[in-house]
């Protein structure tokens, strides 16, 4: 950035300062306490548009010198820069747009001050490295780094790495939550990848025990249903069996009545005509009837008449007078000779029945056939055998099946807590990756080396202590943190860094104050090195103050072709021509 024109008024100790710039180096001369440095304060107010030595507006005022408005107003090409600050107390401004280069350029001891969050941004930005989303997954993957997890933190680097890793440590953190869920063990990276589910025996064999045991029960289940079906057909017979002998036995016990229904039957049927003949004997006693006299009716009316074989005549029954004693006893003997008819009926029927029970019987002793009791007792303690060892096996299954289980619910909580492992991996190493030495420090390095390397080339041709940053972005001098350094290292770290930002931020633009730390034979290499990079042509412009008398400025405008000597006295700006004869 090359400055064109300055013009200070009333501003600070600067009472009046115009500078037309026609060199890239711009020297400012002066006693102690001249103004030399409100200078350089008063450019960077109009490029950056805001104020210097005050934080606050209403605090403005202060730095008019005078009683006049002060501004600082600088050119760069056709482009106008300016800060005004008004007696009534209104701040006016306009600065460039803004760039984070500039304020590390303005103010040389600005670097050295910064945390290293800014200074990392700082490199990042003035080397031109643009980390998008897609070069941070492509370096995540490179990495080994699963792509949804990639996706997943991704839209948080919006944030800053610093969010996305957070999220990768709080995923990891949620894992070994669920490792310890699983295992009931505190988590440890340690004992997390060797880690198993405790369950003895071998799976495998409990397997195959499993299926010896499954293959016998078969058999058995076979034979069992074999036996079953033969003991239930026996058993039914049985069961028929023991109904058919009640059954017999009741038709036994009708059957044994045959004989003495019979007897019975026939001394009924002998009673009965002994009855009768009793009774026809009475009856013709009663009606005075001989053996030679016939009882017979009449064709015609119907009329019961008597033949009287002595007579040879018919004669009605009632006609006749015999025993009356007779006559009385008929009555009763007939009624006996029913009851005895009624008796002969049911001997015949008890005996119709007992005749038919008696040839259900043999019918049933025909076709019945025997169950054989040693067999089915046989049979019986064969099932109950089988079923015994039905049992037995099916508990030494059951047995065998739960340790099955227990070893493979054993394998499953491992293989999970092995997932919850490898996930917990997983997450560290994307953490790791968006660590500040990860991805972030890749870029980082890539964007530093640039820097690095112009710091290295100007101590070098400066002969001044190495400067460097550690991987905190610590600035180290000589090897050892800037804070450790004398004051003069420590103000020539200054100037090389804040060359370093102008030159790889491509602004070509500083400002160095302060050089009265040096002493005075030291302060010509710093002449020399701002004129052999003018040389080079790696300055646009570079604002340099000292604590030096008028003719010592003279000399150095005298000395060097790309310095522009300005003295400063009583807040008035003159610059000091160089001398021919010098020249020549």
């Amino acid at each position: 950035m090359k400055l064109d024109n300055i013009n200070i008024n009333n501003l600070l100790a600067v009472k009046k300062a115009e500078i037309e710039v026609r060199k890239p180096i711009i020297f400012v001369a002066g006693n102690n306490a001249s103004g030399k440095t409100c200078i350089a304060d008063a450019v960077s107010m109009a490029l950056t548009g805001g104020l210097c030595r005050v934080k606050l507006k209403q605090e403005a005022p202060w730095l008019i010198n005078g009683n006049e408005d002060g501004m600082a107003e600088v050119t760069v090409g056709d482009s106008y820069f300016y800060h005004r600050i008004l007696k009534n107390g209104t701040v006016k401004g306009q600065g460039i747009d803004p760039a984070p280069a500039l304020p590390y350029v303005l103010t040389a001891s600005r670097f050295a001050a910064s945390k290293s969050d800014e200074i990392r941004k700082l490199v990042l930005n003035i080397s031109g490295t643009k980390i998008t989303s897609e070069k941070i997954k492509d370096r995540m993957i490179a990495k080994g780094i699963d792509g949804q997890m990639a996706d997943h933190v991704i839209p948080l680097l919006r944030a800053g790495f610093p969010d996305a890793q957070a999220e990768a440590q709080t995923k990891a953190r949620d894992e070994k939550v669920l490792w310890k869920g699983v295992t009931g063990e505190a988590y440890g990276d340690k004992k997390a990848p060797e880690w198993k589910a405790k369950a003895e025996g071998d799976l495998t064999q409990m397997q195959n025990a499993v299926m010896e045991k499954e293959q016998l029960l078969a058999t058995i289940n076979v034979e069992y249903d074999q036996v079953t079906q033969q003991y239930g057909a026996m058993d039914a017979e049985k069961s028929k069996s023991d109904a058919r002998a009640s059954e017999i036995a009741t038709l036994q016990e009708e059957a044994a009545k045959i004989p003495r229904i019979q007897k019975k039957l026939e001394f009924d049927l002998q009673q009965a005509k002994d009855t009768e003949a009793l009774i026809e004997n009475t009856r013709r006693l009663a009606s005075n009837i001989t053996s030679d006299d016939t009882v017979c009716h009449c064709p015609s009316c119907g009329t019961e008449v008597i033949f009287l074989g002595r007579d040879k005549k018919l004669i009605e029954h009632g006609d006749m007078r015999g025993d009356e004693d007779a006559a009385a006893n008929l009555t009763t003997f007939e009624n006996s000779l029913n009851i005895i008819l009624n008796s002969i009926e049911n001997d015949k029927r008890d005996l119709a029945n007992s005749e038919k029970a008696k040839a259900q019987l043999d019918a049933i002793n025909s076709t019945t056939s025997q169950i054989d009791d040693a067999a089915f007792l046989a049979i019986t303690a064969k099932r109950d055998e089988l079923k015994s060892q039905k049992k037995s096996l099916d508990d030494e299954i059951k047995s065998l099946s739960e340790q099955v289980k227990a070893l493979m619910e054993a394998d499953q909580k491992t293989a999970k807590a092995l997932e919850h492992h490898t996930q917990v991996m997983k997450w560290l190493k994307v953490a790791d990756a968006l660590a500040p030495d990860g991805i972030p420090g890749e870029f980082l390095k890539e964007a530093i080396a640039p820097f690095l390397k112009r710091l290295e080339f100007t101590a070098d041709i400066t002969g001044w202590p190495p400067v460097t940053l550690d991987s905190d972005m610590n600035v180290m001098v000589e090897g050892r943190p800037y804070c450790l350094s004398s004051k003069s290292f420590q103000w020539r770290a200054d100037v090389l860094l804040a060359e370093a930002v102008s030159h790889v931020s491509g602004l070509k633009l500083f400002i160095i104050d302060g050089m009265d730390i040096l002493e005075s034979s030291s302060r010509v290499s710093v002449f020399m090195f701002l004129e052999e990079l003018a040389i080079r042509d790696e300055i646009d412009t570079c604002i340099i103050n000292g604590t030096l008398q008028k003719q010592h400025a003279q000399a150095v405008a005298n000395a060097f072709n790309n310095i522009q000597a300005h003295w400063m006295q009583d807040g008035v700006l003159e610059q000091v021509e160089v001398q021919e004869e010098a020249v020549a």
